[in-house]
């Protein structure tokens, strides 16, 4: 079956085989070729929704989500580096990344547009910040290779800190530090000896 302009068709339209958009010879069961690409909207007035650009092979193909222009987010692959990148925005900045689950009431990862990343927090204060409700809690590294540690640079301040703290200050009592410099540092409480 063949249109040769535009048709408006508002009864169910049974078809058998693969619908072409665009095209007489579809790849797929519906193939839309060219024009302003393909958008799922629940009215004819909404421009956003679900949209999908006509952008093919080699030229970042990208699937749009969200409620207009400057509020939603994109999946896209970048044809010339390779690589899937997935970019949220909000008015003129960054909106927030989430990965949920349970239909959105679990937050498993969150991402802020300030960059930071937090696991079991969606208010991470630090750049990667992870808050857990259990009881024993640990940041695991495996490696099957030779060598595996926890690499900390502070380039110019001389204040690298790896701290084991109950206390939001190293110096109180109980702490156990390790400073830049290989100094370590056990401030001694004596209820604990």
């Amino acid at each position: 079956m063949k249109f040769k302009s535009d048709v408006d068709v508002e009864a169910a339209l049974a078809v058998s085989g693969d619908v072409g958009v665009g095209t007489t010879a579809p790849l797929r069961k519906l193939h839309v070729v060219g024009g302003n690409g393909f958008a799922v909207n629940a009215s004819a007035s909404q421009y956003y929704g679900v949209y999908i650009p006509a952008l093919g092979e080699g030229a970042d193909p990208q699937i749009q989500v969200g409620d207009w222009h400057n509020a939603g987010s994109t999946i896209k692959w970048d044809s010339s580096a390779r690589s899937l990148n997935l970019d949220t925005q909000y008015s003129t900045g960054s909106g927030t990344f989430n990965i949920t689950g349970n239909d959105g009431a679990s937050t498993f990862l969150t991402v802020l547009p300030s960059g930071n990343v937090g696991i079991g927090t969606t208010a991470p204060s630090d750049p990667l910040h992870i808050s857990s409700g259990g009881t024993d809690d640990f940041i695991r590294i495996d490696n099957t290779d030779t060598f595996t540690g926890l690499w900390m640079n502070d380039s110019g301040t001389n204040n690298g800190w790896l701290v084991m703290s109950g206390y939001t200050n190293v110096a109180s009592s109980g702490d156990f530090a390790i400073r830049e410099y290989g100094c370590l540092l056990y401030t001694s409480d004596a209820a604990d000896e």
